[in-house]
């Protein structure tokens, strides 16, 4: 109706309303029409036109209002199950064809999709899918169905079969889905699993159980956690179970969390220094205590000075998600680092502070000082007078690439 209406004002009064006024236009052009006839002929197809609106706007009130009284918009009073009720002709068709399927990144999709359709419906169909096909297809499901049905009973069982899969893959994914249980701690079938894959031979297995084990209020399920956790983090473990117990740690929230990281910052491995720093960056932004946040910060920015470029790029990162003011001193000496990434980084840390120091060093004899201290107090503090020193930088750095390039053409 509403469409309709549109339509009869767009098509017919609008297009007579202009030609009607083109013609009295066009009268008064060649001497036929009075101006006075024109003005009263005006207002009359205004009138018309706004009579038409009018009118059109009660007939379409008078029809919704007969569509509520004979219950034909009942549909509306149904919310959600109206929208969502399938054609059972799809549902036929999407099982047959997930029946089919021998393609596991096709049965997961084609899984999806009936979930989407059926919701909760679906959970003994997919569970059977789950139980004969391939193992992804197992992890997959369970991570599709364990993250907000984890306490429907089907959920349920599949996740605890899956614990008993000889697959890390499907072990891990039923792990982190049943981890999510409200009442996990009390709910000892499932503990008593996860005690059993302390042992698993997968030690990506026996790291998923620990953060849990670690925060039971048991204190032989704390034990058995932490004797797996110290196997690892002695100087002897190589690094990838370093790796998985700093991983294991951070996901516990174990208040020993600081102390265990220390020993990692001096590791050989960048990637276990990079961890390290990550979870000490978690550590500042969740803890409370402020005696905890300064010997975690005091930590995290000796990662300043670290050897590797990299782990020195992941620590500049760190400190300035942060925003803490008291990481200037820190982060002063990466403003005339030489490689740019860390130094633009560290110009997009610098908090707002040591401002005397950035104006003394924009005309320092240190280039790379010099472009950092001008950039941080153009871009961060907004100190456009000092844009004319970006500007002789960047003509500077202009000349470099010309030379560079000249010398690269002559000796190709």
């Amino acid at each position: 109706i509403k469409g309709r209406s549109r339509a009869f004002i767009l098509g017919l009064v609008i297009p007579l309303g202009a030609l009607a006024g083109g013609l009295l236009l066009l009268g008064v052009r060649q001497g036929v029409v009075s101006v006075s006839v024109l003005f009263v002929a005006g207002i009359l197809i205004a009138g018309i036109y706004i009579f038409a609106m009018l009118r059109v706007r009660r007939e379409y009130s008078h029809a919704f209002a007969r569509l509520l009284a004979d219950g034909e918009m009942a549909f509306l009073a149904s919310g959600q199950d109206a929208f969502t009720r399938p054609d059972p002709s799809v549902i036929n068709a999407l099982t047959a064809r997930l029946l089919a399927s021998d393609s596991p990144e096709l049965t997961v999709f084609l899984a999806e999709m009936l979930y989407e359709l059926q919701g909760p419906a679906s959970f003994p169909q997919l569970r059977d899918i789950a139980l004969a096909g391939d193992p992804i297809v197992e992890a997959e499901l369970i991570k599709l169905l364990g993250r907000e049905w984890i306490g429907h009973p089907t959920v349920l069982t599949m996740c605890m079969d899956g614990l008993r899969r000889d697959q890390g893959t499907v072990q891990i994914a039923a792990v982190r889905a049943l981890a999510t249980l409200p009442e996990i701690h009390a709910t000892e079938s499932v503990l008593a699993e996860f005690r059993r894959l302390v042992h698993a031979p997968d030690d990506s297995v026996c790291a998923a159980v620990l953060p849990t084990l670690l925060r039971s209020d048991n204190a032989a399920d704390k034990t058995l956690a932490q004797a797996a956790l110290d196997k690892w983090l002695t100087p002897e473990a190589d690094r990838a179970h370093r790796m998985l117990a700093l991983n294991a740690l951070a996901e516990s929230g174990d208040e020993a969390l600081l102390e265990r990281v220390k020993p990692f910052i001096l590791d050989p491995a960048e990637t276990v220094r990079r961890q390290a720093l990550r979870l000490l960056g978690g550590l500042i932004e969740e803890t409370d205590d402020a005696t905890v946040r300064r010997d975690a910060l005091a930590l995290l920015v000796s990662f300043l000075s670290d050897a590797d470029e990299f782990v020195r790029l992941a620590a500049v990162k760190t400190v300035g998600d942060l925003h803490d003011p008291s990481t200037g001193p820190a982060l002063w000496p990466l403003l005339s680092e030489p490689d740019f990434t860390i130094r633009h980084q560290a110009c997009l840390a610098f908090p707002p502070t040591m401002q005397n120091a950035l104006h003394d060093a924009a005309t320092a004899a240190d280039p790379l000082l010099a472009e950092s201290a001008a950039y941080v107090l153009v871009s961060t503090l907004g100190q456009t007078r000092h844009m004319p020193l970006i500007h002789e930088h960047i003509t500077a750095r202009l000349h470099d690439i010309v030379t560079l390039q000249r010398h690269v053409t002559a000796t190709a």
